[in-house]
């Protein structure tokens, strides 16, 4: 994903983690040398969003409403996600 981002922000998207864990989401970018603002939730953005399971990524376009959501993480993500990022840049 790291790769992306530069991409991603240019189009006028911002990518955000939500997490539970400080020090292991803290390790987590570290260890892949991400460049990512974590945020941290006590419970209250996870119940906001319906988290059931994750990671889950939401995707919320400039007026506040989610667009798209998604269970799960594999490599074939970064395609629909560019094509989501294309979209909601429009």
């Amino acid at each position: 994903m790291q790769p992306k981002l530069p991409q991603w922000r240019a189009q006028g998207a911002e990518v955000l983690l939500v997490c539970q864990e400080e020090e292991r989401v803290s390790q987590f970018l570290r260890q892949r040398n991400l460049d990512i603002t974590a945020l941290l939730d006590t419970g209250e953005a996870g119940r906001a969003y319906s988290v059931m399971a994750i990671p889950k990524t939401i995707w919320v376009d400039k007026e506040g409403k989610i667009r798209d959501e998604s269970v799960g993480w594999r490599p074939e993500k970064l395609v629909e996600f560019d094509n989501l990022v294309a979209n909601l840049s429009r």
